[in-house]
């Protein structure tokens, strides 16, 4: 089953009704902290296996990147590992700002920490 790409507003509207159970952001620590959608889960890709297993395999996943290749990766990884309920974030975290979407930062204390 091939995953489907969403647009920012589809996306927005699908956490906004509850259609989309977690939000996914598959980028490095330093890019969440920078802008992330309220309420994502930081998940590297490079350790998305690990990250997994905290994840219900029922619910419905958004996955999001930088630019939407990333999650596409993601996407793959997760379907391999039983996943079925899973979009894209199509353009990724760059399309969602060109519409004006809100982000969410870090504060700068809490990034060093961290």
């Amino acid at each position: 089953m091939p995953v489907q790409k969403l647009n920012p507003e589809e996306l927005a509207r699908k956490i906004l009704s509850g259609e989309i159970s977690a939000v996914l952001d598959v980028r490095s620590f330093a890019e969440y902290a920078g802008g992330h959608i309220e309420d994502s889960m930081l998940a590297p890709i490079q350790i998305l296996e690990t990250r997994a297993g905290d994840l219900d395999r029922s619910r419905s996943i958004a996955l999001v990147c930088r630019s939407g290749q990333r999650s596409a990766r993601a996407a793959e990884q997760l379907q391999a590992m039983g996943f079925r309920k899973l979009y894209c974030l199509d353009g990724g975290l760059e399309a969602w700002k060109a519409q004006g979407l809100p982000l969410k930062s870090l504060p700068a204390a809490t990034s060093k920490q961290l």
